[in-house]
């Protein structure tokens, strides 16, 4: 293998290590955006759920008031 040849793969070699680190940089970030997008809609269906309930608890049980 020539001086050239190594030289080449040093920068190859380097390169490939950047483009990794930018990957798993990506990756992590992506992540963690998708677990707070997920908390997200799981507290959005909570409070929907909530909301339904409390409308079903005012609809369906009777008032005191009436005989």
């Amino acid at each position: 293998m020539t001086a050239a040849d190594t030289t080449l793969l040093t920068r190859q070699r380097e390169m490939l290590l950047q483009k990794l680190d930018e990957f798993e940089r990506t990756n992590k970030a992506l992540r963690r955006l998708l677990r707070e997008q997920q908390a997200t809609e799981v507290l959005e269906i909570v409070i929907f759920s909530f909301e339904i309930y409390l409308f079903w608890q005012l609809e369906v049980k009777p008032h005191c008031s009436q005989p």
